[in-house]
């Protein structure tokens, strides 16, 4: 997601960059956006997704749907009960917009799981608060099916490896030196896009398939700018190298058992794949997935 010209981005962290503590988990985005998170007076659940589709559609939808009974209590009656104060010990009031300001909290949440990339901070010029959502940009939406990775053309280069703890699944990486676009199909891959498919030897089938936008010649080129997380203590990396990178080696780190590290800033679950790159003595980290246990 990106907000205004100025060069900022934000976007979403991986499970190992969600901080994990006693305040704070990873959380399966169908959990937290159907979950009862608000039960008023009248014994009525909402969830996250129930707020904001009401709002929607009484505030922006191609038609305005009538509120049920509940949602109708929740923001009319104010039936959850909520008071706004102004500092004072009797200076309260109840809120006369429960509906905007639960989507409001909605919608900081959805911001702390980004990470933010760029050198200014976005403002707006005609509201200074801070944290508040200007407005969105869509385009759109194309009913195409995804574009994935076609191994048969050329400047394609496949390694295959597998890990001592894991020896019944092999690990099939197809790199692409050149970008990929079907006009039938919905997006592109970019030059370095890294394929990944996780195969169990004694069945044939597939556990895992996954990709992440790999190392080039140019961006090897440059200095890194994030800093490289430490490989999973105590493990063996497979090592490989892709033909159409050949002054790249790359190295391959399976977790085998959950590991917090940088004081619970960040975790791996059990069978999180760490790729790094070598390259001129310098090891980068490319990207990472949920292997298989």
């Amino acid at each position: 997601m990106g907000l205004g010209g100025d060069g900022i981005a934000f976007f979403p962290r991986t499970i190992d960059q969600i901080e994990q503590s006693e305040r704070s988990r990873y959380v399966a985005f169908e959990e937290w956006w159907t979950r009862s998170v608000l039960l008023d007076s009248n014994g009525a659940e909402f969830s996250r997704k129930s707020l904001v589709l009401a709002l929607a559609n009484k505030d922006g939808g191609a038609h305005i749907d009538r509120f049920n009974a509940a949602t109708h209590a929740l923001v009319h009656d104010n039936s959850a009960g909520w008071v706004r104060g102004f500092g004072g010990r009797n200076s309260s009031e109840p809120m006369p917009t429960p509906i905007y300001a639960s989507v409001v909290t909605i919608g900081e949440e959805l911001l702390l799981t980004l990470h933010r990339h760029g050198v200014t901070i976005p403002r707006s010029e005609g509201n200074r608060r801070e944290g508040t959502i200007d407005s969105f940009e869509m385009s759109d939406v194309v009913d195409l099916p995804p574009l994935v990775v076609d191994d048969s053309k050329d400047g394609v280069s496949r390694v295959e490896f597998r890990f001592e703890s894991l020896p019944d699944v092999s690990f099939e990486l197809a790199r692409l030196a050149t970008a990929q676009s079907d006009s039938k199909r919905s997006g592109s891959l970019p030059a370095g896009w890294i394929k990944v498919v996780a195969r169990q030897e004694s069945s044939g089938s597939i556990l895992h398939q996954s990709g992440f936008a790999g190392p080039t010649v140019a961006s090897l080129a440059q200095s890194p700018s994030d800093p490289v997380p430490l490989p999973p203590a105590g493990t063996t990396p497979a090592e490989f190298v892709f033909d159409n990178l050949e002054d790249a080696r790359f190295r391959a780190y399976r977790s085998v058992s959950r590991q917090a590290f940088g004081g619970w800033v960040g975790v791996r679950e059990a069978g999180w794949v760490d790729i790094f790159v070598v390259s001129e003595g310098e090891m980068r980290h490319c990207g990472g997935f949920a292997g298989p246990q």
